[in-house]
């Protein structure tokens, strides 16, 4: 894999059809070894997200992977806040899936809980002038 990571040749970026990038598939699958040899890669966009919308933060909080969420939470470049195409946030992922060390860590992380608040009062206020007749 270090070879690979390692050679300029190599689009380290390139998705497949679902647009998932070998980062993505390594936080979703939980490797992470390999998340920590990329995320030391420059060349890595550790914020692509997929077709959906949802990135590698919101897919190992979504699956669980707890040591994974903690890694990328300090990890500056990270883009905690994004939201799916369905308006999931991380925290939503992690609470629907029942993955309560990880509920824990993000509510622990104050920016993101007050971000992901802020999200919610913003849309149960704007959702009805939203609304198409």
């Amino acid at each position: 894999m270090k070879l690979l990571v390692n050679d300029e040749r190599v689009e380290i970026n390139k998705a497949n059809e679902s647009g998932s990038t070998p980062f993505y598939v390594a936080c979703k699958e939980g490797h992470i070894e390999i998340v920590k040899l990329l995320l030391n890669e420059e060349r890595v966009d550790i914020n692509k997200a997929q077709n959906r919308d949802v990135t590698p933060f919101n897919i190992a909080c979504y699956n669980g992977h707890i040591e994974i969420v903690k890694l990328l939470l300090n990890d500056k470049r990270v883009d905690v806040n994004k939201v799916s195409i369905n308006g999931y946030t991380s925290y939503q992922g992690a609470q629907e899936n029942e993955h309560t060390e990880v509920i824990n860590v993000l509510r622990n992380e104050s920016i993101f809980f007050l971000s992901f608040f802020l999200f919610r009062i913003i849309l149960l206020f704007f959702s009805p002038l939203l609304s198409f007749k």
